[in-house]
């Protein structure tokens, strides 16, 4: 069972969005450990970290992110966008990304029993 939550944050909650990465972070740890458990080794990248004023970072967290996520996709056959693809700085495409990781997490928990 994961503590994830909330698995969505508003457009500009700098305080949320900070406070979702923590969540987002030891969820992916928990998948992480599931993976090696059957013998996956799911990649295992710094996702905590995150530079609000560095489009740089963003640009590479958002990368390594997707990776990881094409990682569990493979392991689980759930299915998902390019979360890579998106510009946080526009709040419609923050908010389609957020919903739409949201719902792909809620089916990696449950395809890996974490729900």
């Amino acid at each position: 069972m994961t503590t994830f939550s909330p698995d969505i944050v508003y457009h500009g909650d700098d305080i949320g969005l900070a406070y979702w990465m923590g969540g987002h972070f030891y969820e992916h740890k928990a998948m992480l450990a599931v993976g090696l458990s059957v013998g996956y080794n799911v990649p295992d990248y710094d996702l905590y970290s995150w530079a609000p004023d560095d489009r740089t970072a963003q640009r590479s967290w958002l990368e390594v992110h997707n990776l990881v996520h094409v990682s569990l996709r493979q392991l689980t056959g759930v299915g998902g966008p390019d979360y890579a693809d998106v510009d946080f700085g526009d709040k419609r495409q923050f908010d389609e990304w957020m919903h739409y990781h949201a719902q792909e997490h809620q089916q990696l928990r449950s395809a890996l029993g974490l729900s």
